[in-house]
């Protein structure tokens, strides 16, 4: 995302700052907790040095989304973390680092999800791009998701389609609680929480 559109798009924004304005006190933690922590974890250092040798230097502008990952694996504990072209090439370190007992899986291709999920009893965090198979792939996975799962998606206004997409998976009745952050968008299923929807300057 180019300077011009980055700053467009935080001004834009402005009001959805830091948690401003949500009623809910299990949101707000979230937000000023995972979304907006600052702390230095100790796995940031080596991690992103490790980035830029893998990137050679692209991408800078997606560590902020890097680093978020690890935080959303460490908040949420998974047992296993599947991935589906993630936007960011080195998404899997970063996750995987967020908690090191999760077993990974990565989707190929649509036609080796049937197999993959086969091997799944459930989804604890589930990390996509978007494709031509994203529907179908996300489709499928709702079916393995509970109530501590969480689905990260990247580019969410990536274009129309992708926009389609994103606002048609947040009003899905089995989405309880969704975060807009432009880049990412998140999915998540606690059934004692009302269905929300935020948006997040971040």
């Amino acid at each position: 995302m180019n300077l011009v559109k980055r700053i467009y798009i935080w001004c834009r924004r402005f009001r959805y700052r830091c948690g401003y304005g949500v009623q809910s006190p299990t949101a707000f933690s979230f937000i000023v907790d995972v979304i907006y922590q600052k702390t230095p974890y100790y796995a940031y250092a080596s991690l992103d040095r490790q980035r830029v040798v893998l990137l050679r230097g692209k991408y800078k502008d997606s560590l902020k989304l890097d680093r978020l990952l690890f935080r959303l694996a460490n908040e949420f504990r998974p047992q296993c973390i599947t991935e589906y072209a993630p936007a960011s090439l080195v998404a899997r370190y970063y996750l995987c680092a967020g908690c090191k007992i999760a077993r990974y899986n990565e989707i190929l291709e649509s036609s080796s999800l049937n197999s993959i999920l086969a091997n799944l009893s459930k989804i604890d965090l589930l990390h996509m791009g978007m494709s031509l198979y994203t529907e179908d792939i996300l489709e499928k996975s709702l079916s393995l998701i509970h109530e501590h799962s969480i689905i990260i998606m990247d580019d969410i206004y990536k274009d129309k389609s992708a926009k389609r997409l994103w606002d048609k998976i947040r009003k899905d009745e089995r989405v309880v609680t969704s975060f807009d952050l432009y880049e990412v968008g998140l999915l998540m299923f606690l059934p004692r929480i009302n269905k929300q929807h935020y948006v997040v300057n971040f």
